[in-house]
């Protein structure tokens, strides 16, 4: 029994330190960020197919004219922990299916893992509860919360368990470990964020290569060890197959494709990397300001810094100071400096080496966040530090010394953010030209927010606009820095009060704990914007044009384009079949068609192809040239397209063209998209003067059937968007080819004549196979773990019967 109160009051204690940072929970708040939203209408798509008509989605209609789920990462509900909170507890306590009962459990997760991890290492469980809740105060995991990041935080939450069995799977010989090391990778894997697993793995494969060599010097035992890592990984990778082969599939043809040239020159990698600069902001949270315009680094968007506490500095350095620790460095250190070069992405000197040669570092965007795993490593490794800084008090004189050094490193910290303090700029200078406190970016912001109000500044206004931003942001470096200064001097002298033995390891531990709240708290409730916690649902209440659009009994056969606001992707939680919305990674051919809009008209796209594209509604701000008027709404106004054309048409000219020059022949002056058509190749049809009619008979995401009469060949162009892969077609049971027509549609030759039935089908071949690897990798990892228990009673039964 006491036993197992040892291994509970941990998960006690990080529940409380979580509930803690969550606190507003208990006013009838909650978050509701804008991520957050613009997921919610695909995860409310993906349930209904799921839960009401017993498939998982492949195919989502709603957005951009529709686009593939790719493994139904962006829609289906095949994460267990969000099924078991959503769907099951979710039925008996209303809470669970709010996403920050998912944040408790993945942070108490996180906090559990680095104990067990850090155990394995050598550290008592009492420090690492400290590091444990040192991670889960992380002002970085809160930032993530509160900006609706909620799958990148699950993500980090799962690696120190990940790493606690890479290190059971390097220090022991049992193959049958590699089970329950599979289930945690493969759980980290189904939570669906594949760029943070991607720097789990980069982590894991350089940490795993030194310890093995750290661990043994047998040669075959050491391969033997990254034998079982690569299989862990393997296995890993096996159990969510389901969700990554239709990644890996997909890929090839959506705007993070290997040869667009956002991708392949870079420009993509380099979106968002992070500052040098904004280094400072690790120890001085405020050092580059707070998020939003008090921020004055290099980094647009940013709404919190990556800060982690003060106390990790100092305890890494007497980890460093331990030769029995110091290990624990080399093991995280090429992981954590490549890492770090990775986040600092187009600062980085071998960033075009990066782009060339580092697989997959190209499609991602977003580089700045391999800094959280560094971070997540940085802290792990100060807990060596901690229980150093513990175990000396035991260990006599001698080992007080490390007290000492550590007390001389605090001394000089001190004295450096004492200097820092006195030497920079006062809140009440004036502006001067470089300051440090005002960035290039302020000026281009005040420049665009000026001009949207028809105000053309002139570099005196500018200057005074800028004079008005520094004074707060001098005054809240200094109070930041202060602050700092304060936080290192009490720990240095609780370790001082340690090594004169007026205080007890556990009084220490205390207070460092109750130091990291005062410390991280009020960074964490800073970076997280609270809102009255409601039904998901009434933040997608339809408005004005929005509710016209929503009541129409006709959605499934005809788009919308919700040209001005709407940034939620509130047409596809209507049911609408919108030609844009918000997502990351849409497919290239509605990526280059979207590219076309004319900026200097208003951002409008050319009436071809919104006539090609089935637009028969636009909700704009105002009132747009060659649209009719059916009503104004606060919201905007509502505008039809009496030119769109319908789902089904039949085009008399074929004109064939390469498919890259498609775009420019539609938007030339003389292409007419109701009687013409592009095709990448003659579909050997002949003329056609009969005349041919169609309807859909049904329309389903991942099938649609027609109704096709025609008294001579022809050709059905279809307006949906086309694919290379995984859409079928076939008419009167019989597969037809499906080509690629007007850029971004797809359509089929019909050569004979009559009455035909036309049905498309989307299968992807990487779910299909993502599937049955799924079930072999899910079939191995029973064996591995059931198997020798099984074998071992079959051994012991035939023993005693014989």
């Amino acid at each position: 029994m006491k036993e197992r109160v040892r291994n509970l009051w941990p998960l006690a204690l990080f529940l409380a330190v979580a509930l803690i940072v969550l606190a507003p929970i208990f006013s009838g708040k909650s978050l509701v960020p804008a991520d957050t939203l613009k997921s919610m209408p695909f995860s409310k798509f993906g349930a209904e197919q799921f839960f009401q008509h017993g498939r998982i989605a492949q195919w989502i209609p709603y957005v951009f004219g529709g686009m593939p789920c790719y493994g139904s990462v962006m829609v289906t509900p095949s994460y267990l922990v969000s099924v078991l909170f959503t769907w099951l507890l979710g039925l008996f306590i209303p809470f669970c299916k709010d996403p920050l009962a998912q944040h408790l459990f993945h942070l108490v997760l996180m906090g559990w893992g680095s104990v067990l991890y850090l155990r394995l290492t050598g550290v008592e469980r009492r420090v690492g509860v400290v590091i444990g809740a040192n991670l889960i105060l992380m002002t970085t995991l809160a930032g993530l919360m509160g900006a609706g990041h909620t799958i990148k935080l699950w993500t980090v939450c799962w690696m120190p368990l990940g790493l606690y069995w890479l290190e059971r799977l390097i220090r022991e010989k049992s193959w049958r470990n590699l089970a329950p090391a599979a289930l945690v990778l493969g759980m980290m894997m189904t939570a669906k964020h594949v760029q943070m697993t991607w720097y789990f793995l980069i982590l894991a494969g350089l940490y795993a290569l030194v310890r093995v060599i750290q661990n043994s010097t047998d040669n075959k035992e050491r391969a033997l060890s990254l034998l079982r890592a690569a299989l862990w990984v393997a296995l890993g990778f096996g159990l969510a197959a389901f969700l990554y082969l239709p990644v890996l599939e997909y890929s090839g043809i959506s705007m993070r494709a290997g040869d667009q040239l956002a991708v392949a020159g870079g420009q993509y990698a380099a979106a968002y990397s992070y500052p040098p600069g904004d280094l400072l902001s690790w120890l001085v949270p405020g050092a580059r300001g707070f998020g939003g315009s008090n921020y004055w680094g290099a980094l647009e968007y940013t709404a919190f810094p990556l800060y982690m506490g003060v106390l990790w500095l100092p305890l890494f350095v007497l980890t460093a100071m331990d030769s029995r620790r110091r290990r624990w460095i080399w093991a995280g250190l090429p992981a954590m400096i490549v890492l770090f070069f990775i986040g600092i992405g187009e600062h980085n000197p071998l960033f075009q080496v990066f782009v060339d040669y580092l697989p997959l570092f190209g499609k991602f965007r977003a580089h700045m966040w391999a800094i959280a795993p560094l971070q997540l490593m940085l802290v792990l490794i100060a807990g060596q530090g901690l229980q150093s800084l513990v175990s000396a008090y035991a260990e006599g004189a001698a080992s007080k010394r490390r007290i000492q050094l550590l007390l001389g490193t605090g001394v000089l910290l001190l004295a450096l953010a004492g200097i820092a303090l006195q030497t920079a700029p006062s809140p009440d200078q004036p502006l001067a030209p470089g300051d440090s406190y005002v960035a290039p970016m302020d000026q281009q912001r005040a420049v665009y927010y000026m001009r949207q109000q028809g105000i053309q500044p002139n570099q005196q206004q500018l200057s005074q606009l800028m004079g008005i931003l520094r004074a707060p942001r001098a005054e809240m470096y200094h109070k930041d820095l202060a602050r700092t200064l304060a936080l290192l001097g009490v720990m240095m002298l609780l370790a001082g009060a340690l090594a004169s033995g007026r205080i007890k390891p556990a009084h220490l531990l205390a207070a460092l704990l109750l130091l990291l709240i005062v410390d991280l708290l009020p960074m964490d409730l800073r970076t997280m914007n609270w809102e009255k916690a409601r039904d998901p649902a009434a933040w997608f209440q339809p408005t004005g044009a929005m509710r016209e659009l929503a009541k129409m009994p006709d959605k499934q056969e005809f788009r919308v384009w919700p040209k001005d606001g709407y940034s939620h992707n509130e047409a596809a939680w209507y049911g609408l079949h919108s030609i844009s919305g918000y997502h990351g990674a849409k497919l290239a051919v509605m990526q280059e068609l979207l590219a076309t809009a004319d900026q200097q008209s208003g951002g409008l796209l050319h009436p071809h192809l919104l006539d090609l594209l089935n637009v028969r509604y636009v909700l704009s701000r105002s009132q747009l040239p060659g649209f009719e008027m059916l009503g104004s709404y606060s919201d905007g106004v509502l505008l039809a397209n009496k030119d769109a054309l319908p789902r089904l048409s039949f085009p008399t000219q074929i004109e064939v063209l390469p498919a890259e020059q498609h775009l420019a022949r539609i938007t030339s002056g003389t292409f007419d998209p109701h009687q013409q058509v592009l095709l990448e190749q003659d579909p050997g049809l002949g003329s056609s003067g009969g005349e041919a009619i169609g309807r859909i008979e049904s329309y389903e995401p991942e099938r649609i059937r027609y109704r096709i009469v025609n008294s001579s060949p022809t050709l059905a162009l279809l307006s949906e968007i086309w694919v290379p892969k995984g859409w079928t077609a076939t008419l009167d049971g019989k597969r037809v080819p499906l080509l690629r027509a007007d850029h971004c549609l797809r359509a089929v030759p019909v050569e004979a004549t009559g009455e035909h039935e036309l049905e498309l089908v989307y299968r992807p071949m990487g779910w299909i196979w993502g599937i049955r690897l799924s079930l072999l990798s899910l079939l191995l990892v029973a064996s591995l773990y059931w198997g020798p228990v099984l074998l071992s009673r079959r051994s012991t039964s035939l023993h005693r019967d014989s």
